[in-house]
């Protein structure tokens, strides 16, 4: 399951507290096998223009680096196709 670096149910911003409760759900479903996945922001190239996003996608590479933050690292999101055999 792809969530959010940041995730909590507790959290004050709605996206994050909407991502940790999502996860709490899914826990307790009791898969036998659960991988969670919590990138941060994922760079790439977008249909619509979400200024947050493009700000972050500047700005948060060169703070991760200076103040070692690289948990928070942006990373590419790529999506591929698979050829059916």
């Amino acid at each position: 399951m792809v969530s959010s670096s940041g995730a909590n149910p507790s959290s004050h911003s709605a996206y994050l507290k909407m991502k940790g409760e999502l996860e709490a759900k899914v826990i307790e479903l009791g898969f036998q096998r659960l991988s969670i996945i919590q990138p941060s922001l994922l760079l790439g190239k977008r249909q619509d223009v979400r200024l947050g996003e493009k700000l972050g996608s500047k700005l948060l590479p060169l703070i991760c680096r200076l103040l070692g933050l690289s948990k928070y690292r942006p990373i590419t999101g790529k999506s591929g196709s698979r050829e059916e055999v």
